[in-house]
């Protein structure tokens, strides 16, 4: 089914306009960025067929698009809670971490810790706003003044040492004294 080259513009158009800012609205209600990402993805789709049913397609219809992105945030965190709740009268105390295993993710988080602060400045400034951030690489590779690809290259370059740092690290801690 192929859709009139105007509504395709005028659709990408409103989704380059308002996806940032609804993602921020469903994210600061969800607190998720990854599920905010879905969510947001999911509120275009949902308008887009309905946007298909209305005789005027103009930008007035923008205020559904916003009242989707709010209900289907509601209903996560709904169903989020909900899980929350079954679980907590559920979860055995054997699942709980022990001692041990919390000082061992301590020992590998501090590890990681120094492994990122060894990596040169604009490499481990990469991985930071792509991992932390989660900045697009177009973004990342504007801030830092170098190509989208290079950009792609540092965050990779700063995983594969922080990897490496990590196996290593784990190697020897499982060396016997």
């Amino acid at each position: 089914m192929k859709r009139a080259p105007e509504l395709d513009s005028g659709i990408s158009r409103v989704y380059l306009a308002h996806f940032r800012r609804l993602f921020r609205r469903v994210n600061g209600a969800v607190d998720c960025a990854a599920a905010a990402e879905d969510l947001t993805q999911e509120s275009f789709l949902r308008w887009f067929t309905r946007l298909r049913d209305l005789e005027d397609r103009g930008e007035q219809h923008l205020g559904l698009l916003y009242r989707i992105g709010h209900a289907l945030s509601i209903d996560f965190v709904r169903r989020r809670e909900t899980e929350r709740r079954i679980l907590d009268g559920w979860i055995p105390a054997q699942v709980a971490p022990d001692t041990e295993s919390i000082v061992v993710a301590l020992d590998q988080a501090r590890h990681a810790d120094r492994a990122m602060k060894a990596l040169p400045p604009r490499t481990r400034a990469a991985f930071q706003m792509r991992r932390e951030d989660q900045l697009a690489f177009k973004d990342i590779a504007a801030a830092l003044g170098v190509s989208t690809p290079r950009a792609h290259q540092l965050a990779a370059e700063a995983l594969a040492k922080v990897a490496a740092s990590m196996a290593e690290n784990d190697a020897d801690q499982e060396k016997p004294d």
